[in-house]
């Protein structure tokens, strides 16, 4: 069996790791669009199975109409990231679009941005968001001041953006300083959305199959290119390092002998 799933064999999924290698950022990204666009298209499919009754112009309006199948998560994000440039906010994207950019791309429901928001700078955003987002300024205040999370969900497609407000803690610290420009938005470095992965696998009970995936994901992507001091370091300052090494000596069952080319 492989490393990433029960149902591929190891040469299959060598081929498998070594074609992620090789796709470009732009190439990545596509696929999670593609990805977004499948599961909804497969969603109307369900309806249309369950209501062979319903027309046309009834199944588009259950599943959210012609724009909810239109959603694009990069895009979205590119808009979002303007408005945090334009505003002056710093901000990183890490979560599903992280692993997509340097592991396996996958399905999501969700944009997750790290950012370091001030608490007068709540009202302008809220103003800037408010006409293509639900957008809830008391949320942002009290995220703000709790150092906590508040969502935006875009009302033609139901997409949500999750905005986590920086502690400024240390961790927090390096990771916008290795924060690197991607395709129009800003994300994380590998490593600093491999160690958050970690932490969120470990604060949820270390039960995510989809988390622990996209960590094993990372790592034979990635490969010799990851700086291991810096894992290393971090991950234990996280209380992750245990998580780290048992995910190192899973991958390394499949890890591929070829250096990945860089992200």
């Amino acid at each position: 069996m492989g490393v990433l799933s029960e149902d591929t064999s190891p040469a299959a999924e060598q081929v498998l790791i070594q074609l992620l290698r090789s796709r470009s950022a732009r190439e990545r990204l596509n696929q999670l669009q593609q990805c977004v666009r499948a599961g909804r298209q497969l969603h109307q499919m369900g309806l249309r199975m369950r209501h062979p009754e319903w027309p046309r112009e009834r199944i588009e309006s259950e599943s959210g109409g012609e724009d909810w199948m239109q959603a694009d998560p990069v895009r979205l994000l590119v808009e979002v990231a303007d408005i945090l440039t334009r505003l002056g906010i710093d901000y990183f994207a890490t979560g599903s679009i992280g692993s997509t950019l340097y592991g396996e791309p996958r399905y999501t429901q969700d944009i997750d941005l790290v950012v370091a928001l001030r608490p007068e700078q709540a009202a302008e955003l809220f103003r800037s968001v408010e006409h293509d987002f639900y957008a809830d300024l008391g949320a942002m205040r009290e995220a703000i001041m709790r150092a906590s999370s508040f969502n935006l969900i875009h009302l033609a497609t139901n997409f949500k953006i999750d905005l986590h407000v920086s502690r400024g803690e240390e961790f927090d610290r390096s990771r916008f300083g290795r924060s690197r420009e991607a395709e129009g938005f800003r994300v994380a470095s590998p490593e600093d959305v491999l160690l958050a992965k970690l932490r969120w696998y470990r604060m949820g009970g270390e039960v995510s199959d989809r988390q622990w995936r996209d960590i094993l994901g990372i790592l034979l992507v990635q490969a010799e290119s990851l700086d291991p001091a810096y894992l290393e370091h971090w991950a234990e300052r996280l209380g992750v390092l245990d998580l780290l090494e048992k995910a190192r000596q899973q991958a390394s069952r499949a890890r591929p002998q070829t250096p990945p080319p860089p992200v």
